[in-house]
């Protein structure tokens, strides 16, 4: 195992040694961010993309289950270089939430429904036949979460930053296609462009949420290219 491996691995693994713990914090912040590509500023396309299989064999600490693998292998074969200010999370970054191992907060479901980590998710979000990624990743300077999309562009990625600097340990899934009334669509607030009252999951879309609180979905909008972000009813 070369070093860098074992470097991502260690974090890994570190993060599941925490105890349980039953508090959370509620609050979550509503900062539009703008999700074009262009929002990854000067940062580079990915080199080759390394799309791993989901269905590697097990192996992983627990509570990481075997859809995990392919989360762990992406971000070092490919989402990393693109993100250098970054780590996956670890032991200290899981206080609230995220230490809830043997609950609902570990049965967060991506694109092929498989139970997974619940800072993770995949699909084909722009709907061009290759997956897509998102993380919830640590910054390394100050500890602060970000959450960023791994874009597929033929045989490679481009990085979009979808929220950036806040403090709750949320979760992400993969929203399969449909039609979803949002928050506007309920009342609260009113309908827009950038908030329609019915928006529309040609795929996949990937949910954004407090664990029993608010939640999101970002939608790419093909024409666009940007991602449209609409918030759902509590």
């Amino acid at each position: 195992m070369t070093t860098r491996s074992a470097s991502i691995a260690l974090a890994a693994v570190t993060l599941f040694a925490a105890c349980r713990a039953t508090e959370r914090d509620a609050s979550v912040q509503a900062a539009k961010r703008d999700t074009t590509f262009g929002a990854a500023g000067a940062a580079p396309d990915s080199p080759r993309a390394v799309v791993p299989s989901a269905t590697a064999r097990c192996g992983m600490p627990e509570p990481l289950q075997c859809a995990d693998r392919a989360y762990l292998a992406f971000f070092e074969h490919t989402a990393a270089s693109l993100v250098p200010g970054y780590r996956l999370p670890s032991e200290p970054d899981s206080k609230y939430a995220w230490r809830l191992f043997d609950s609902f907060v570990y049965q967060t479901r991506d694109d092929s429904d498989s139970t997974k980590a619940p800072y993770w998710t995949k699909g084909d979000v722009n709907n061009d036949g290759t997956s897509d990624f998102a993380y919830i990743l640590i910054r390394v300077t100050d500890g602060a979460k970000a959450l960023f999309a791994f874009m597929s562009r033929g045989d490679r990625y481009a990085v979009v930053a979808l929220e950036e600097a806040f403090e709750d340990e949320m979760g992400l899934a993969t929203q399969q296609r449909g039609s979803f009334t949002t928050a506007a669509g309920e009342g609260y607030g009113r309908p827009s462009p950038d908030e329609p009252a019915v928006v529309h999951v040609e795929k996949h879309a990937i949910a954004f949420f407090l664990f029993e609180g608010a939640s999101s979905l970002f939608v790419w909008d093909g024409r666009a290219q940007r991602f449209l972000r609409v918030w759902l009813s509590d």
